[in-house]
């Protein structure tokens, strides 16, 4: 119960963000075209690179790390100030040179606007870690909440202006803006110190986190040039949005997990706890998202109607072959968890290494077929380099292959028979989109009740009997 207050308020504000994200993206969306998020979308890769560079898996080593002074945060600080300051530089200067490559003359300004988020991050990264690593989790919340309520709001009004992609182009910028500024407000400004010898210290770990992070970032994004490349900007904006709201339900949930729970397991020195956690957060997260996948693939066309209307239709297959790809993805993170708080870094960067390498290769044979194709080979990545993370990782706690795969198929069974059920009863009753969701999403989650009361599910029951003791029922 102690932690409990950590995760409920850092759920607080992963999920109040996502929240505002969605709305936002949905009031946005039916603004602008495909077209203008298929041209911010070009520049994923760049951006997403050089965020990481600015962190360099320095975060990561700060919170891990049992004893930080004012110098240990000072001296990653001015790094991250000094080097996002040189690659907004590289950034600016190579503009032409991604704007050639596209054959999109706009992206020169574009890029050169969006690369001050790069800057702007790398103040707030050290702030924010101290804060995490504090277990600050409700004051982040709020910051974090109103920085995305301001910025989605100046960014929803440059839109309905008439700025178009300019829109979208601001809105990182503005999102950096306004959480320096609150950070100020709550005196949690960056430190500067420079500290040689604690610098070295940190980064043997931190390298090997870095090396892992850029393959991670190279790629989740590197779609964005060979698909850019390869077809019209309006289909990468329908692949873009439908990777979007993926990530709002779905990886929502991957972040509550991952920044919560590593500054908690990382505090616990008794190997017997550490291992109980990770196998309380293994169920837990698995029937979660298990939940969740099978209720959005159900409920997707007529929610994707109503929201951005029908000229985002298209995206729709996009979107349930995302949220199916990352049915797996509890493993992935959570055993990435412990192979980092273990000290394994090397290990967590060549799983990191193969993962992405087997990603990239599948995306790069897929996409001379169809967007379809690609996503396809994506799920097979997926389910395919999970298995070394099943592996590799439960040994370190002992909790193997074998068990980590019959806790895996037995939550998830549990959700896809109750969808297969939902889906034939659709089937069977012709009626309208509207109708056949609320029908599905009706018998879904009745049947998810029964299943698991049926089966005595233990985290279902745990979940219950918390409520209850909640409301002194």
């Amino acid at each position: 119960m102690g932690h409990s207050k950590h995760y409920f308020w850092s759920a607080i504000g992963q999920y109040g963000t996502q929240a505002l994200s969605f709305i936002g993206n949905v009031l946005i969306a039916r603004v602008l075209s495909p077209e203008d998020y298929g041209l911010i979308a070009l520049l994923a890769l760049i951006i997403g690179l050089a965020n990481t560079f600015t962190d360099s898996g320095f975060s990561d080593c700060l919170i891990r790390k049992n004893e930080v002074d004012h110098e240990d945060y000072g001296t990653i600080s001015s790094f991250n100030i000094g080097i996002s300051s040189i690659l907004y530089l590289l950034i600016f200067l190579t503009a032409p040179l991604i704007a050639d490559y596209f054959s999109k003359p706009e992206l020169i300004k574009i890029s050169r606007l969006i690369g001050l988020s790069v800057i702007l991050r790398g103040l707030t990264l050290v702030p924010i870690t101290k804060m995490r690593k504090e277990l600050q989790f409700k004051s982040l919340a709020i910051m974090q909440m109103f920085s995305s309520l301001l910025s989605l709001a100046l960014t929803y009004y440059l839109a309905v202006n008439h700025y178009g992609y300019w829109a979208l182009a601001w809105q990182p910028v503005l999102w950096s803006l306004i959480s320096i500024l609150c950070l100020i407000m709550i005196k949690r400004g960056p430190q500067f110190a420079f500290n040689v010898r604690k610098f070295r210290e940190m980064a043997g770990f931190s390298l090997n986190l870095l090396v892992s992070y850029l393959i991670n970032q190279a790629e989740h994004n590197l779609y964005s040039i060979i698909l850019g490349k390869s077809y019209p900007v309006s289909s990468l904006g329908f692949y873009n949005q439908a990777k979007r709201m993926t990530e709002i339900p779905v990886k929502g949930l991957n972040t509550v997990i991952l920044t919560t729970s590593y500054p908690i397991i990382s505090n616990e020195v008794r190997l017997i706890e550490q291992r109980n956690m990770y196998l309380n957060l293994f169920k837990l997260f698995q029937t979660v998202q298990a939940f969740m996948i099978f209720l959005l693939i159900g409920i997707a066309t007529p929610l994707w109607l109503f929201l951005l209307g029908q000229k985002w239709l298209q995206s729709v297959e996009y979107f349930n072959l995302f949220v199916l790809s990352t049915l797996v993805y509890p493993f992935v993170t959570v055993n990435s968890n412990i192979i980092k708080i273990r000290n394994k870094s090397g290990l967590y960067r060549n799983l990191t290494f193969f993962r992405s390498s087997v990603h990239v290769l599948f995306l790069i044979i897929f996409a001379r077929y169809s967007l379809e194709a690609v996503l396809y080979g994506q799920i097979a990545a997926a389910y395919i380099t999970v298995l070394a993370n099943m592996y590799l990782g439960g040994r370190l706690i002992d909790y193997g292959f074998k068990k980590q795969m019959i806790l895996f198929l037995l939550v998830t069974l549990k959700p896809f028979i109750a969808f297969i059920l939902a889906q034939s009863l659709c089937y069977v009753i012709e009626s309208s989109v509207y109708l056949e969701g609320a029908i599905f999403l009706t018998v879904y989650s009745v049947l998810c009740v029964i299943i698991y009361v049926l089966t005595k599910d233990e985290i279902i029951n745990e979940f219950y009997h918390k409520v209850c003791k909640l409301l002194k029922l």
